[in-house]
């Protein structure tokens, strides 16, 4: 092997190692939709992170079409997002009405912060939705 052609196998190594970390690109709607994400914490801007009472009652699902199902303790809620690369914007999430027993305030609290402009960010198994002075985290 010349020099020549030990300098291309470095180079050609070097891109194979640096070139996935330099992956910069939006967050794609295959990244988020046709997935059940798991609410983790919703955070205001300056106020206390705030635990999901159970991650497993508070739960958001993006479907194909456009529809976003959304569950916040015992009520089912439903809206529609549009998603163009890390931009997401939800609109009227409307929920059923039913005092949940360990709910209180955070039922409306987390489908109220879903909705208007904000950004989505994944990160397996992570998803992060952040705008209007509110951070919401979900896990798979």
């Amino acid at each position: 092997m010349t020099g020549h052609d030990l300098g291309r196998v470095l180079l050609l190594v070097c891109a194979l190692v640096v070139m996935p970390a330099c992956d910069d690109s939006p967050t794609s709607p295959s990244d988020a939709v046709g997935q059940t994400w798991h609410l983790v914490s919703l955070q205001r801007d300056g106020s206390d992170l705030i635990l999901s009472p159970d991650p497993t009652q508070f739960t958001l699902r993006l479907e194909e079409d456009g529809r976003a199902a959304v569950n916040a303790n015992c009520n089912s809620c439903g809206g529609s997002y549009s998603m163009d690369g890390s931009a997401i914007e939800f609109s009227a999430i409307a929920c059923t009405k039913v005092a949940c027993p360990n709910g209180g305030p955070f039922d409306s609290d987390y489908a109220a912060a879903l909705e208007g402009p904000k950004t989505v960010s994944v990160d397996d198994p992570e998803m992060v939705i952040r705008g209007s002075g509110v951070t919401l985290r979900f896990r798979r």
